[in-house]
């Protein structure tokens, strides 16, 4: 340790990593290009130990990322350090590829080359193929985040956390029973991969469970269990029928009201990179959210669960685009028009067009299922039918 601080030459390098990177005329994917190729350099001509410079790299970079950076929103929303961890971490693995560039410098190696016996030569060609995939990827920026500042000022633009219309319950109903049921489940959690979104599945089967309970007699019990089980195994062959329609709504489904409200207002670019996107929804939305609230609680009085999950829904409203007739409407109102009364019919078709379920082959199906679990006018639904253009719509 004591020659790790005592050697100037690593000094100089963690100055000049930390004053580069604060450098805030050059853009941050080049800059980690021009450190990820200065540092390959230095390990080829061995003037530096490579794991002491991956050890300043990570410190300084961390530093930089996490409490440097010029990004204001970021520093006053990501403020718990598990937080700061986990964003530092994506922007490493996801965005920056530092699992493979970390194979290359390892390629390079003197222990690598002795142990594997393979011309230097060699590996330098193969290192040159991986790095130049590498600094690719990063410098073409495919899926890129707006950064915090331009995601709090997109929405604030939009709606006023101090005062904003609250969706009436009808509505709200019609909406989280489409997509998403445990959305008030979910009070302190943003995301399918957490504690409350598992009790809330628990409970579903334990109500399942309890409904073959209190069935009257084994005959009764054994119908319900055969009914269960028989819908099941007709839903799992029936996604096996159509396995690559399956996974593609695996990936664009499964995502909370926050997760799509996140994705509607942070990506940037390279909104059909589903994998990509879906991993900054689970990493990014908590993180986002968590601290949006902590932040309004210090700069709000009365801010509970409750108001703040109502306020979601409402930037949702703002935000969600709409599907139909192989158009993208940016959000209801666009889609909607000038139209100020929008009836709970209105408001059912415009939430089965969030997910483009109007388009589908069995839409007449998905409606008359939703007409019959809200009770709805079907004469009416029939009439604002009419003003949708291209519908082969059925209402039994």
């Amino acid at each position: 340790m004591e020659y790790f601080f005592n050697n100037n030459l690593y000094i100089i390098f963690a100055i000049f990593l930390l004053t580069y990177l604060c450098n805030n005329n050059i853009k941050d994917n080049k800059k980690i290009i021009i450190i990820y190729l200065f540092i390959i350099l230095l390990t080829i001509f061995n003037i530096l130990d490579i794991q002491k410079m991956i050890l300043l790299f990570l410190i300084c970079a961390f530093l930089y990322f996490e409490f440097l950076i010029s990004d204001n929103y970021k520093l006053k929303i990501i403020r718990k350090i598990r937080y700061k961890i986990y964003d530092f971490i994506y922007l490493l693995l996801f965005k920056y590829l530092f699992g493979f560039y970390i194979i290359c410098l390892f390629f390079l190696s003197d222990y690598f080359l002795e142990i594997t016996k393979i011309p230097p030569l060699i590996m330098y060609l193969v290192v040159a193929f991986i790095m130049f995939q590498i600094l690719l990827f990063i410098s073409s920026n495919e899926f890129e985040l707006s950064t915090f500042d331009e995601t709090i000022n997109k929405l604030n633009n939009k709606i006023n956390f101090g005062h904003y219309d609250e969706l009436d319950k009808n509505k709200q109903k019609i909406l989280l029973f489409i997509e998403d049921k445990s959305f008030f489940e979910r009070p302190h959690s943003y995301t399918i991969i957490c504690y409350d979104y598992i009790k809330y599945r628990i409970n579903r089967i334990n109500e399942v469970i309890a409904k073959i309970e209190n069935a009257k007699g084994r005959k009764h019990k054994l119908i319900h269990i055969i009914k269960f089980i028989k819908y099941s195994f007709s839903q799992f062959i029936k996604q096996l029928e159509d396995l690559p329609t399956f996974l593609n709504r695996v990936i664009n489904g499964h995502s909370t009201i926050e997760m799509q409200l996140f994705r509607s207002i942070a990506v940037k670019s390279g909104f059909t990179k589903k994998y990509q996107r879906k991993i900054a929804e689970l990493v990014y939305t908590p993180m986002f959210f968590g601290g949006l609230k902590a932040y309004y609680k210090n700069n709000y009085d009365r801010v509970s669960d409750l108001y703040f999950k109502n306020f979601i829904l409402a930037a949702y409203l703002k935000f969600a685009p709409v599907f139909y007739n192989k158009k993208i409407y940016a959000n209801i109102n666009e889609f909607f028009g000038k139209r100020k009364k929008i009836s709970d019919m209105d408001f059912l078709l415009y939430t089965l067009c969030l997910s483009g379920k109007l388009d589908r082959e069995n839409s007449s199906q998905i409606i008359n299922y939703y007409i019959s679990v809200f009770n709805l006018n079907k004469k009416s639904i029939k009439k604002i039918l009419s003003h949708f253009p291209n519908n082969n719509i059925t209402i039994h």
